[in-house]
C-alpha cells in the first residue's frame, strides 16, 4: 500500500468519525430539547402556590405563573454534555484552568435581545436588563405570561473529557455567581477537595470570610462551603450548588 493511499484512508476514517460524532450530538440535542419542552408544558399546568399535580381549586390564572432556570449536565465516557436554559451556570476546572460550559441567558445579550425584539418584545432596564421590564432572564421554564418573548429551548455545549486533567464541575444558580467569580468558586472547591483542605490556608477565601470549613473533603461538603461563602457575601438570590468531583473513581473502565 502506498503512503498516499494510507493517508487517504486515515482521512476518510476521521471524516466518518466526525460525522458520527455530529449525528450523536444532534440526537442528544433533539431528545433533551424535547425534555425541556415537556417540563415547560408541565409548568403551565402547575399552580404557583400549591405545586405540581395538586388539584387545588385555585383560580386558573395561578397556573404557570411561576418560573425557573434549568441546567442539565450529563457525563458520558467521552463527553461532557451541558443543556442550559436561564442564568444558572456550569463551570469546569481542568488542570487548574477554569472553563465556563454555559453562557447566561440575559436579556441584554445581543443575540437574545434580537430574538426578543423579533417576537415583538422589549428589553427594558430597571436595575438590570429585563424582558418587558419584568424578567431578568431571557429563557426559562414556565413564566407563561411572558412566553411570547422567552423560550424554554436550551443551548448546548459538548466538550471532550480529559480524564487526567479534569478536576471538578460546579453547577450552580445565579445566587452563587452573583458574588463569586468562576475562578474563585473553582479555586475554593479545588483546594478543599484536592489541595490543602483550606485548613489554616485562607488564601482561597474572600478576604472577609469567617466561614467554618467542613472537616472532611467531599463534593457535598465543598458545595455547602460555597453556599456559605455566597451567603456571607450577602448574595441576594437563590443559592443552589452542586459540586462533582471528577477525580473520584476517575479510572476509565
Amino acid at each position: 500500500m502506498s503512503c498516499g493511499s494510507s493517508n487517504d484512508d486515515m482521512g476518510f476514517l476521521r471524516r466518518q468519525e466526525g460525522l458520527e460524532s455530529q449525528r450523536l450530538e444532534e440526537t442528544w440535542k433533539r431528545v433533551l430539547t424535547r425534555c425541556f419542552q415537556r417540563i415547560d408544558e408541565m409548568a403551565f399546568d402547575t399552580c404557583y402556590e400549591c405545586g405540581i399535580g395538586t388539584a387545588c381549586g385555585c383560580p386558573s390564572y395561578t397556573l404557570g405563573m411561576g418560573g425557573s432556570t434549568a441546567l442539565l449536565v450529563i457525563l458520558t465516557e467521552e463527553t461532557i454534555i451541558v443543556a442550559n436554559c436561564g442564568n444558572s451556570r456550569a463551570v469546569l476546572s481542568r488542570g487548574g484552568e477554569v472553563i465556563s460550559l454555559s453562557i447566561d441567558h440575559k436579556p441584554d445579550r445581543p443575540d437574545e435581545r434580537a430574538r426578543i425584539e423579533a417576537c415583538g418584545g422589549q428589553v427594558l432596564f430597571g436595575g438590570c436588563a429585563r424582558v418587558q421590564g419584568i424578567l431578568a432572564i431571557s429563557r426559562a421554564i414556565g413564566d407563561k405570561y411572558l412566553k411570547k418573548y422567552i423560550t424554554s429551548e436550551p443551548e448546548f455545549t459538548f466538550i471532550k473529557r480529559q480524564w487526567e486533567e479534569d478536576e471538578l464541575l460546579i453547577i450552580a444558580s445565579d445566587g452563587l455567581w452573583d458574588v463569586l467569580s468562576n475562578e474563585m468558586a473553582c479555586r475554593v472547591a479545588r483546594e478543599f477537595l484536592h489541595g490543602d483542605n483550606l485548613a489554616g490556608n485562607h488564601s482561597s477565601r474572600p478576604s472577609t470570610s469567617t466561614t467554618a470549613v467542613p472537616p472532611y473533603p467531599s463534593a457535598s461538603a465543598s458545595a455547602s462551603l460555597l453556599v456559605q461563602l455566597a451567603m456571607e457575601q450577602n448574595s441576594p438570590d437563590n443559592i443552589s450548588v452542586i459540586v462533582v468531583d471528577l477525580k473520584t473513581n476517575s479510572t476509565r473502565l
